[in-house]
This record gives structure tokens, C-alpha cells and sequence, in this order.
């Protein structure tokens, strides 16, 4: 169990560092620093959280660490993709974006 959750932290920490570079790269983060800032730092908070939940890993509560687990990955794919990652894709996808110009 512990080495799913580290893969499994291994694998939001990657996926975050690709939207970072991302919002670099798409010129975004020069256009709206703000807007980037809400998106890195809801980042953080995320992998906090998992990190939290690998590190407080009990044998006796797996249980109640697997549910904290859901919670979690229901709010990133609820409010963070909803809304942050919403946001970043249609940047991405517009006529002029930078990145469809390469």
C-alpha cells in the first residue's frame, strides 16, 4: 500500500510539474500571474495532502487513509481540473496559442 501511494504521489507531483512548465511555455504565466499563482498553489496543496496521507500510513487505518484518499482525488477532479485546469486547456487551445505555433 505504501508504494502505491508514493507512486501515486510520484505521479501528481510529475503531473503538476507539466502544467507548470506548461503555463511557462504557453506564455500564460507572463499574461495572467494571478490566475497561475491560484493554479501552483492548489498544486501544493494537493500534493501536501497526499504526502500527508502517505507519511500518516498506518496498517491499522488503512481504511481511513484510503478514504481520505478519495475525498481527495474527488476534489481534484471536481473543483482542480473543473476549474484550474479548465482554464489552462482553453488557454492552450486558442488560435494564437504560443504552443500551437511550434
Amino acid at each position: 500500500m505504501v508504494s502505491m501511494l508514493g507512486d501515486l504521489l510520484a505521479f501528481v507531483l510529475d503531473h503538476f510539474k507539466v502544467e507548470t512548465q506548461i503555463m511557462r511555455d504557453s506564455l500564460l504565466l507572463v499574461v495572467d500571474r494571478e490566475i497561475c499563482e491560484a493554479h501552483m498553489e492548489d498544486h501544493a496543496a494537493i500534493s501536501g495532502k497526499v504526502l500527508e496521507i502517505v507519511a500518516a500510513l498506518d496498517p491499522l487505518n488503512t481504511v481511513g487513509r484510503i478514504r481520505q484518499l478519495d475525498v481527495l482525488l474527488e476534489q481534484w477532479l471536481n473543483n482542480h481540473m473543473a476549474l484550474h485546469d479548465n482554464i489552462l486547456a482553453r488557454w492552450v487551445e486558442r488560435e494564437d496559442s504560443v504552443l500551437r505555433q511550434k
